[in-house]
């Protein structure tokens, strides 16, 4: 699953992906920071990625995911009905 955290700026997006790693590194096979769209991608292949508010309207789009805190599923910006 791809789990979506929605940042201010690209700033706030390393420093959330620096709090994650901390928390979480013991289930993190993979941490792909220096792009864009900071990724990490746990053990059990789930992804989170750290988008900003401003892309992400266009990252979303064509992409199942879950926002991180929320338990409701999203495609392409909208909430599926389960």
């Amino acid at each position: 699953m791809i789990y979506c955290v929605k940042c201010i700026n690209y700033r706030d997006a390393q420093d959330l992906v620096r709090s994650y790693i901390k928390e979480y590194k013991d289930r993190i096979s993979e941490v792909r920071r220096h792009r864009a769209i900071p990724v990490i991608i746990l053990k059990n292949k789930d992804q989170i990625h750290f988008v900003t508010i401003y892309g992400l309207k266009s990252w979303c789009l064509g992409k199942t995911y879950k926002f991180v805190g929320d338990d409701t599923t999203y495609h392409s910006g909208w909430p599926i009905k389960e």
